[in-house]
């Protein structure tokens, strides 16, 4: 009797865990009115939207390890948010502008760009504690936002990885997470590539994806190096590439599209529209992307962006939100 009680017990565990419900929630900035930016959380299944903030500026949001808070930037600082609660908590505040803020997978940090108010083409890589305290400095001056554009932790939260300026170049770095040990990952000083840029470390934390205008994968020491995706005669820049959770995909934007391909098949899948932004997010099992497309409504410049999503195994497309208003640096991120 007992034995049968345990199974029984077992069954229904399952069955409880297979019908949780799962993280269908995407952050997104939107401009509504032309005048502010503020965060809004859509939901994946029912399309239904809620507006999270109501301030002058909050943009580039970015979910917890955990799903249940959203670290953002806004024009006096970094601040979190819980998504159920909506309560605001400022992390820092600098006389510089904190962008494109990181959680590290613990959840116990978060690195960002900062970038100089007087001079804007000044960039810094640092890195906080959740609570605002240990703030560090890991790399100055590191150039042009065009190359200098992301960075990515490793899946065990030690090390980031970034593209710095290294004799009039620029290549492929990590960095520990205290500022120490600074290593050089690639080598393009003399190829005839452009300068590697917008790293993306694979979630088994063996490979780092990049791209030169094309998409590179190297093994996190630095040896052996694979162009993925190569740029031909009527074929645009590859950038932003991002893995899927499970490391079998890595999506980057070319032109218009979005490119899927196998690391280990090279087998591509291209996602065809308009996708202005560059900005994409995935699903936390791999199975959907999200990212913003123009809808249509609206005048060329204002009101006609909407988000898309698309199921890997059918390719089928749907319209979770539209007529955003338009703001060029909008950002999304999938709930995890």
């Amino acid at each position: 009797m007992k034995t049968k009680a345990l199974v029984v017990i077992f069954i229904l565990a399952v069955l409880l865990l297979s019908c949780a419900p799962r993280n269908h929630f995407v952050v997104y900035s939107a401009s509504s009115d032309e005048k502010s930016v503020n965060l809004y959380l859509v939901n994946t299944d029912s399309g239904e939207n809620q507006q999270l903030t109501n301030v002058k500026y909050a943009n580039y949001p970015a979910w917890s390890p955990d799903g249940k808070k959203i670290v953002f930037s806004s024009s006096d600082g970094l601040y979190s948010m819980s998504r159920d609660k909506g309560a605001l908590t400022k992390i820092i505040d600098t006389p510089k502008f904190e962008i494109h803020p990181n959680w590290s997978p613990d959840g116990g940090k978060i690195a960002f760009i900062s970038q100089d108010v007087e001079n804007p083409s000044l960039y810094d890589l640092m890195v906080v504690n959740v609570d605002g305290t240990g703030l560090i400095t890991l790399a100055s001056n590191l150039g042009d936002i065009e190359y200098f554009s992301s960075f990515s932790w490793s899946p065990d939260g030690k090390k980031i990885a970034f593209s710095n300026p290294v004799n009039e170049s620029r290549e492929i770095v990590t960095i520990n997470a205290d500022g120490t040990e600074l290593t050089q990952v690639t080598n393009f000083s003399e190829s005839p590539f452009p300068p590697p840029t917008q790293p993306a470390w694979s979630p088994d934390g063996m490979k780092i994806a990049f791209v030169t205008y094309e998409l590179f994968v190297v093994n996190s020491d630095g040896t052996e190096l694979n162009k993925l995706l190569e740029k031909t005669e009527g074929i645009s820049t590859f950038y932003a590439p991002q893995w899927s959770p499970d490391g079998k995909h890595i999506a980057c934007q070319n032109g218009d599209n979005i490119i899927l391909i196998n690391p280990m098949s090279m087998q591509t899948t291209t996602i065809s529209g308009e996708y202005p932004l560059g900005d994409y997010s995935w699903s936390p099992q791999g199975d959907q992307l999200a990212y913003f497309i123009f809808n249509g409504s609206g005048n060329v410049s204002y009101g006609n962006l909407g988000i898309e999503k698309v199921d890997m195994h059918s390719m089928q497309k749907v319209l979770l939100t539209k007529d955003l208003g338009f703001y060029p640096w909008q950002s999304l991120s999938w709930q995890p």
